[in-house]
């Protein structure tokens, strides 16, 4: 028989509990170890894990997904579902969902407000019968807010939650109390960020802010912003794409041709244009970074405050480069790369074959299977760990090197001392810190 542990008695033990550092290694299923290279669950036990705010893991089995703390010691479950939202630990059992520590089970979708209460409703939200919004407030009093919404809840973005209104079909926004903020009139309306939205009537998309306020006439086919706020791009038509200044809207330069396009990311403080003759990188002032042909890959997601990866041939060749944001190529080329964090980078070599289909002129290459070695160096493209025979290498949220072989997996710091590897069947490995295995 499962014992069963109580929200508040569960709350009370996580908050008294101390939360020891630990990572995850992806040896038959993943396995929890300590910053010491001690196995803290057993090798097969758990499918996977995931890592939860405040040093916590869910533990995913057949039977449910159990809540770990740092020490792998199960505080918590089964339940049929345990995830994050917005810093909260939801969980759900019997198919309704609850917040961990504050509230039961009892809705179909919750959303934190911000302001320590919740949105949530109690019906379908994928079926197309409209759903009513409840208010709860922090001390967990729940009420009807009359307002009744089609497709579900979304997340707040400063004070706002976009949503479909059941009546009228059209988007608006929700404020913290679950009353409309922003009364629907549009055909859609995005998460706002730096008091800025994008949204969209059937004459095209524009920009609001956060009273619904048109800063930007709904004239566009597609709209993107750099994380930073600093541009805009506005794709007028296939031909025609307006930079335009982040924070006034003026335009400051315009780019056409015959069919071009472009992608901007919330997260990047750059853009790329695919023109018609060569696909190029650009700054907020609309200055061209790095240009290069038709296929060339600009890694925006790579981007730090001043490095990018930057991919100017086929796969396999060697021709990943580390620029920086003034277009400089620092470092490179290399077959693959990509950014751990904290101003590392993996990089990987290895040997290939030609895949070739004379009936359609087409080729590719192919990694040779147990051929791959994967280094590490840093934001001036100095290796600052050898290469070892790996197939992934990544970085986990405390910051350790976490790898994998054919053989097994083990964790390392970033000055690339081993501090443990172990078999696939989990048997340990004594560190050799020699640049391989």
């Amino acid at each position: 028989m499962k014992r069963r542990v109580s929200l508040t008695a569960l709350a009370l033990c996580l908050f008294l509990s101390v939360q020891c550092c630990a990572f995850v290694l992806p040896l038959e299923g993943d396995v929890l170890a300590s910053e010491e290279g001690a196995l803290l669950t057993g090798v097969g036990e758990y499918q996977s894990i995931e890592p939860l705010p405040g040093g916590q893991y869910a533990g995913y089995k057949e039977e449910g997904v159990f809540l770990l703390d740092g020490s792998g010691v199960v505080v918590g479950g089964p339940y049929e579902a345990l995830f994050e939202q917005d810093g909260k630990l939801l969980i759900m059992e019997g198919g309704l969902l609850g917040v961990l520590g504050e509230l039961p089970c009892t809705h179909t979708q919750i959303a934190a407000n911000g302001a320590g209460g919740y949105l949530a409703i109690n019906s379908d939200p994928y079926d197309d019968k409209p759903d009513g919004v409840y208010h709860i407030d922090a001390s967990g009093s729940e009420r009807a807010t009359g307002i009744r919404i089609q497709y579900g809840l979304c997340s707040f973005s400063e004070g706002l939650m976009p949503v479909v209104d059941a009546v009228s079909g059209r988007m608006g926004y929700l404020n913290r109390e679950g009353e409309w903020g922003i009364t629907p009139q549009f055909e859609y309306a995005g998460d706002f960020r730096d008091g800025v939205a994008e949204a969209a009537l059937v004459t095209g998309t524009g920009l609001i802010d956060g009273k619904g306020n048109w800063l930007l006439t709904p004239k566009y086919e597609a709209l993107g912003r750099s994380g930073d706020g600093h541009m805009v791009l506005a794709q007028e038509n296939r031909s025609s794409i307006v930079l335009l200044d982040g924070k006034d809207l003026a335009t400051v330069k315009t780019f056409t041709g015959l069919d071009i396009c472009f992608f901007a990311d919330s997260e990047a403080t750059v853009a790329v244009l695919y023109l018609d003759d060569c696909t190029r990188l650009i700054g907020a002032g609309g200055q061209t970074l790095v240009e290069s042909g038709l296929d060339a890959v600009f890694d925006l997601w790579s981007e730090t405050k001043d490095r990018m990866l930057v991919r100017l041939g086929d796969w396999g060749e060697p021709c990943v480069w580390l620029y920086d944001m003034n277009g400089r190529a620092v470092a490179g080329p290399w077959q693959d790369a990509w950014l751990l964090g904290e101003g590392l980078y993996a990089v990987s070599e290895f040997e290939v074959y030609e895949s070739v289909d004379t009936e359609n002129a087409w080729h590719s290459y192919e990694m040779v299977e147990g051929s791959e070695k994967i280094s590490v160096v840093n934001a001036e493209g100095e290796t600052v760990i050898p290469g070892r025979p790996l197939i992934s290498l990544t970085m986990d949220k405390d910051g350790y090197l976490i790898m994998e072989s054919e053989e097994g997996a083990g964790a390392m710091d970033r000055s690339g001392k081993l501090l443990c590897w172990y078999s696939r069947a989990g048997e340990a490995i004594p560190p050799q810190n020699d640049g391989e295995e």
